[in-house]
């Protein structure tokens, strides 16, 4: 019996070191290609001027539209997409005609007795940087980051 268990413990632990090696690992080398930065001319943090953004509830799929971002920038295009996500959640999809390939994302969230909030995200799959608008103290901001660092949903 004593010769059965030892024999036995043996051929289980030859059995779990055979296994170790059955595979050798596989060394990662994933690198991020290096894409190009379309939003250059744009500063890395910059107030938006909104004012001009208000009729956005009101456009509807096909209207070509130009939103001023700054003085010196910005956004024209298409309507491409509308969706009701709630009551008061709307989403728009805009296709820049400046920029091309890139998706204009604008999330518009409306309260009872308050203005319309605006958030939004502009990404090009082939471009390097995103930019996201974003409502700060009282303000709307329009930030870059690297779109390696940036999870679309």
């Amino acid at each position: 019996m004593k010769n059965r268990f030892t024999a036995g413990f043996l051929l289980v632990c030859m059995l779990q070191t055979s296994s170790l090696f059955a595979q050798d690992p596989i060394p990662v080398k994933q690198q991020l290609p290096n894409k190009p930065l379309i939003f250059s001319q744009i500063p890395e943090r910059s107030v938006c001027s909104i004012q001009s953004w208000e009729q956005l509830q009101s456009w509807s799929v096909g209207k070509a539209i130009e939103l001023p971002l700054t003085d010196k920038a910005f956004f024209a295009g298409t309507v491409t997409e509308k969706v009701q996500r709630a009551a008061n959640i709307q989403s728009l999809n805009i296709k820049l005609s400046n920029y091309p390939g890139t998706l204009l994302n604008l999330t518009l969230i409306s309260e009872p007795n308050q203005p319309v909030k605006i958030s939004g995200r502009i990404i090009n799959p082939n471009s390097g940087d995103v930019l996201l608008l974003t409502y700060e103290n009282n303000k709307y901001v329009l930030q870059k980051q690297q779109q390696q660092f940036f999870m679309t949903e």
